[in-house]
Formats: structure tokens, C-alpha cells, sequence
């Protein structure tokens, strides 16, 4: 399965974030690329962020560092963030829109 994730600020687009969620030695996995707005990478060519499946339960499914919750119509993500030897967690909150 392929994402794709894009934050826009002031109408003008920050960064992407191209997904996919693949099996991989009998689990899952969410492997992840950052992309600036002149295609440019985050990561190195060959490398990507890896989150592996801890584990499934209900509508959450919980990887490493990173937590996905359907409430309703909505998507909660939680994502932690390691800098300078601390850890701080955010949240992310998607709503379903309709198409136009």
C-alpha cells in the first residue's frame, strides 16, 4: 500500500512524505521518505525512515514511534520525535473529507 502525506503552510507546500506500509519477515512495516518542494531528499538515495508494527489492536495500530487511531471519521497519528537525547510527542489529527 502506497501514502502520501504533504504539509502546506501560508498555501505554499513545506514538505511530503511518501509512504508505503509493506510485509517484511512476517511483520509490517512503514517505510517513509521525506521530499522537500524542489525534490529534494531528506535521506540519503537508498535509505528511508522504517517504522516496524509492535503490534494491532482495535482501530489502533501501534509502530515504532509512531501510533495510528481511527476515532470516527477521524485519523489520530502519534509520532515521537528524538532530539538531543529527549523524546516529545506529536499529534496529528486527519479528517475525512469528501471528494470533490
Amino acid at each position: 500500500m502506497v501514502a502520501y502525506f504533504r504539509l502546506v503552510k501560508d498555501g505554499k507546500p513545506v514538505f511530503y512524505e511518501i509512504m508505503t506500509l509493506l510485509e517484511h519477515e512476517g511483520s509490517l512495516e512503514l517505510r517513509l521518505k521525506h521530499v522537500n518542494p524542489d525534490m529534494t531528499g531528506w535521506e540519503e538515495k537508498n535509505d528511508f525512515v522504517t517504522f516496524r508494527l509492535v503490534k494491532q489492536e482495535g482501530t489502533s495500530a501501534f509502530f515504532s514511534g509512531l501510533t495510528f487511531r481511527r476515532q470516527g471519521d477521524s485519523l489520530e497519528i502519534f509520532l515521537a520525535l528524538r532530539s538531543d537525547g529527549t523524546v516529545r510527542e506529536e499529534k496529528f489529527v486527519m479528517r475525512r473529507a469528501a471528494f470533490p
